[in-house]
């Protein structure tokens, strides 16, 4: 009941803040290890692109050596702007212009076919069970915590489903839908545990945590365990944003990487 009521709730998430971490561990022939953050405020405009002020950091660490790097994306709705490495660098407003509109159309498109409560029953029933955990504390909110194991072979037939129901139609071609479920084929046998963590606003259930974690073998006996974690804070909050007080043009950067500015 709480699942359903979380992610089939019809309260809107117009702003908050953002905080995104995603963690890989490979064990086996070649092993590392791989960390990525992304954090920030956003706010939704009613009728145009949204204003978002994302931070990211990326590790990764393997026998062949290792890497770090940071970077951000801003958008104030009407500009954008790309940090690299601490150096700010302005996206040229046409091509945000036309990026902002394509993304908004395709987005409408999106809201007015998809079959959320289907979804939502889909991806409840893929869990063999279920546990609520009681209230516990998200950044500062009273949420439900509630736990479950992902049954891969269920999940992987409920999408199964809807594959079939696309056979014969123009919305995804057959040799996309064999792929497919080949590919489904392979992820039932490779998927060997996982678990979620959801954390559901007491008051308005609306989101506030989502924990994801998974392992994945190999045929070779290889693995890899990955965990993601999605928090919001500051939900429906006003944010405030901003581009930087000074930016070089994008072409600087993409000529770094011999990228054609053209290309865009």
């Amino acid at each position: 009941e709480v699942l359903e009521a979380t992610f089939n709730n019809d309260e809107q998430v117009d702003s908050g803040v953002i905080d995104l971490t995603f963690d890989l561990a490979a064990e086996g022939e070649q092993p590392g290890e791989m960390s990525a953050t992304l954090t920030g405020p956003f706010q939704d405009q009613e009728g145009g692109f949204s204003q978002f002020d994302i931070d990211a950091e990326v590790s990764f660490e393997s026998e062949q050596g290792d890497f770090s790097g940071s970077g951000g994306l801003v958008s104030t709705g009407d500009r954008a702007f790309v940090n690299f490495q601490g150096t700010d660098y302005e996206v040229p407003a046409q091509a945000f212009q036309q990026f902002a509109r394509t993304f908004t159309q395709l987005q409408q498109q999106n809201e007015e076919q998809a079959d959320q409560a289907e979804g939502t029953q889909q991806l409840i029933d893929s869990f063999g069970e279920l546990s609520n955990e009681g209230n516990e504390d998200v950044d500062g909110t009273e949420t439900t915590h509630i736990s479950g194991e992902l049954d891969i072979a269920r999940f992987t037939d409920s999408i199964r489903t809807q594959l079939e129901e696309q056979q014969g139609t123009d919305a995804v071609p057959q040799a996309q839908l064999e792929q497919l479920q080949s590919s489904l084929d392979q992820l039932t046998e490779s998927v060997k545990n996982a678990s979620l963590d959801v954390y559901s606003g007491t008051d308005d259930d609306i989101l506030r945590k989502f924990d994801l974690s998974f392992e994945v073998e190999s045929g070779e006996g290889d693995t890899l365990t990955a965990d993601f974690s999605l928090s919001l804070s500051d939900v429906n909050q006003p944010q405030e944003i901003a581009g930087p007080g000074s930016a070089q043009p994008l072409s600087e950067l993409l000529q770094q990487f011999n990228i054609d500015p053209s290309s865009l």
